[in-house]
Parts: C-alpha cells; structure tokens; sequence
C-alpha cells in the first residue's frame, strides 16, 4: 500500500511518493516516539514525546507542518519537551536545530536572557571564554568585555 495512498489537493490526488521526504521524517517522527527499539527513544517516546493524533493521517501532517525546504532541513519541536504537534513542530535548519537543544546554556545579562553561543557571536568572544568568566565568578558586567592584549 505504501506509495499508493492518494491526497485530494484541489483538482489533483497526489500519492504519497510526491512527498518522500516529508514522507521519511513523518515515519521516522513516530519510530522515535513509539518504537523502543527504536536509537534514540528514550529522548523522545522515553520521556513522554507523543505524536499528534491527527498526524496519523500523513496529509494533515503536511498541511500543518508544510513542504520541506530542503534536504538540509529536519523536523524540530519548538518547544523540545512538547509533543509533535501543530503549532511547536517546524523544519529547521541545523543551525536552528543546534540552538533548540534542551542542554544548550543560556545566560541572562543584565536582564536579556539568550544562548551562549548567542553572546559569543555578538562580542566575538569565543564561548568557552565566556563560560569560563562566568565559572571564575567574574563580576556579571565583565563577562562581555573584549580580550586585553599585554603588549599590543
């Protein structure tokens, strides 16, 4: 059955193999939420990750979701302890994938809440520079502050 369901779209039904690869993260969206054996379970189906129940209809998960963008794109959860469902789940870049993590360390200075790696690329300081101000107990004001060059 698998390529011959079909998806009223206008005038036009369209099978499933018009969409492999939102096809292909579809399925595997549901392997790592419902298939132990599944590597990677226990961060998805392990903590409680469900899939939307109207997903289970392929085609309202492209309705809600939309086209991928490109090969380089996978699905991302907006918020990464919600479930799989419209509104928190998105193609994302790896870039943005990368900033969605539940384990990136964010910092707030002065009031503004953003990712380490985000204060990093605004000063140009590297984040393990950063990181280890903040470990060293350095005085919130001066975590931003540029490198001091002796002798230049």
């Amino acid at each position: 059955m698998r390529g011959r369901l079909k998806h009223f779209d206008g005038d036009v039904f369209y099978p499933t193999s018009f969409y492999p690869l939102e096809h292909a993260a579809w399925h595997a969206m549901f392997r790592r939420c419902y298939n132990p054996r599944y590597t990677g379970y226990q961060h998805y189906g392990g903590r409680g990750i469900q899939v939307s129940s109207a997903w289970r209809d392929f085609y309202c998960f492209v309705r809600d979701v939309g086209r991928k963008p490109s090969r380089e794109y996978s699905l991302d959860r907006i918020d990464p302890d919600g479930h799989y469902e419209r509104g928190n789940t998105r193609w994302a870049s790896p870039k943005e994938q990368a900033r969605n993590r539940r384990d990136n360390r964010k910092l707030t200075i002065f009031g503004q809440t953003r990712l380490l790696v985000e204060w990093a690329e605004i000063t140009g300081l590297r984040p393990n520079t950063i990181a280890d101000r903040v470990a060293a107990n350095w005085h919130m004001a001066d975590w931003l502050r540029p490198l001091v060059r002796r002798g230049a």
